[in-house]
C-alpha cells in the first residue's frame, strides 16, 4: 500500500509563559468569586445536601448546580448518600430520583416540595404499625384472660 504524507510545516505551539498566563485566566479568582456567589445564601437542605456531596465525592468545588454523575458520582456512591440524606433529614428517597434530579438544587427543590407529603406518609405507615401493635396487644390480652378462666 501507498500512504501519501502531507509534509506541511506545523503550527507554532506558543511558549511556556504563554500557556500559564492562559491558565492562570482561565482559573482566577472571578471563577471562584463565581461559585463563592453561587453557593452563597443557601437553604438548609441545600447546605446540608452540599455537606453531604462533598464528602462523599471527595473534594469541596461543589457548585449547588453541579450534576452528581458529571462530579463522578456512581450507583453505588448514590446509595451512600441516599443514606446520609435520610440520616441528615429524615427523609427516604429513591434511588431514581437522584437520577431524575442529580443537582443539588433540583434535588433540593423536589425535597422541599414533597418533604410534606414524605412525612405524611411516614405519619401513616406510624399510625398503621401503631394500630398493628394495639391490635396484638389487644388480642394477647384476651388470650391471657381466656387461660385464666
Amino acid at each position: 500500500y501507498w500512504i501519501d504524507i502531507d509534509r506541511k510545516k506545523l503550527k507554532e505551539f506558543p511558549d511556556d509563559d504563554t500557556l500559564l498566563s492562559q491558565e492562570i485566566e482561565l482559573f482566577s479568582d472571578s471563577d471562584s468569586d463565581n461559585k463563592t456567589n453561587i453557593n452563597k445564601n443557601l437553604t438548609y437542605i441545600e447546605k446540608t445536601l452540599l455537606s453531604i456531596w462533598t464528602h462523599s465525592i471527595g473534594t469541596s468545588e461543589i457548585e449547588i448546580n453541579d450534576n452528581f454523575y458529571d462530579l463522578g458520582g456512581h450507583s453505588m456512591m448514590a446509595v451512600q448518600i441516599l443514606s446520609k440524606i435520610k440520616e441528615a433529614l429524615h427523609v427516604e428517597i429513591e434511588i431514581a430520583n437522584l437520577f431524575q434530579y442529580p443537582t443539588i438544587r433540583t434535588l433540593a427543590e423536589f425535597l422541599t416540595s414533597n418533604t410534606n407529603s414524605v412525612n405524611h406518609e411516614e405519619d401513616m405507615v406510624d399510625k398503621r404499625m401503631q394500630k398493628k401493635r394495639d391490635s396484638i396487644s389487644s388480642r394477647r390480652s384476651k388470650r391471657l384472660q381466656n387461660d385464666d378462666s
